[in-house]
């Protein structure tokens, strides 16, 4: 994984910027990673885990520009000039109170390459001091993308999963806002993020 970040911040010419936020190869951040989960003894028997089921999901296409998938029911608007935005709540309730489930991503598709794109959102998230819990580099629609996790958000929801998915003359973001965190809302998250395809 560290490998992959490297090459990704080197494909864009980020270099130092990555290294400042904690996106170059850390032996400390490794160190950190490594001391935080103690080490367990062999199980006596073999660990066989149930599978998490399938998602149920369905394709969405905007315009004839991209596709991703989405479960059932969730609603989906988009404008010309702003983005796509996907909400597991209706988006016609203003009044309605926000709840702590409640999962809004907007997803742009912008015609220039990761290079222009990506290095001004990463100083744009480092001069804010916004915090990164954790990022990767991974392979999504045939293309390298990088996956931040940041938390404690000035603004509701407080956490966001953003993905810049780098092709060669255009850049796919991706910024999903959430307030909890659990390994269904993560799967379901990372599934969503990952289903995009460029048309």
């Amino acid at each position: 994984m560290t490998n992959q970040r490297s090459v990704f911040c080197r494909r864009l010419g980020l270099g130092l910027l990555c290294v400042g936020l904690g996106l170059g190869s850390s032996p400390a951040l490794a160190q950190v990673r490594l001391s935080a989960a103690p080490a367990a003894a062999p199980p006596a028997t073999p660990n066989i885990e149930t599978p998490a089921p399938d998602l149920e999901l369905e394709t969405y296409t905007d315009s004839d520009r991209f596709s991703i998938q989405l479960p059932p029911g969730w609603q989906v608007s988009s404008a010309e000039a702003g983005p796509l935005v996907i909400t597991n709540f209706p988006q016609t309730e203003t009044e309605r109170a926000a709840q702590a489930e409640d999962l809004r991503t907007e997803v742009t598709l912008i015609e220039q390459p990761p290079g222009e794109v990506v290095p001004p959102a990463l100083q744009e998230i480092q001069s804010q001091g916004y915090s990164l819990a954790d990022y990767g580099a991974i392979t999504i629609d045939g293309a390298t993308a990088l996956q931040l996790w940041l938390i404690d958000l000035p603004e509701a929801p407080e956490s966001a999963l953003m993905t810049y998915i780098g092709y060669d003359t255009a850049t796919a973001i991706i910024v999903s806002r959430f307030d909890t965190l659990t390994p269904e809302i993560e799967r379901l998250l990372t599934t969503l993020h990952s289903s995009f395809t460029r048309l």
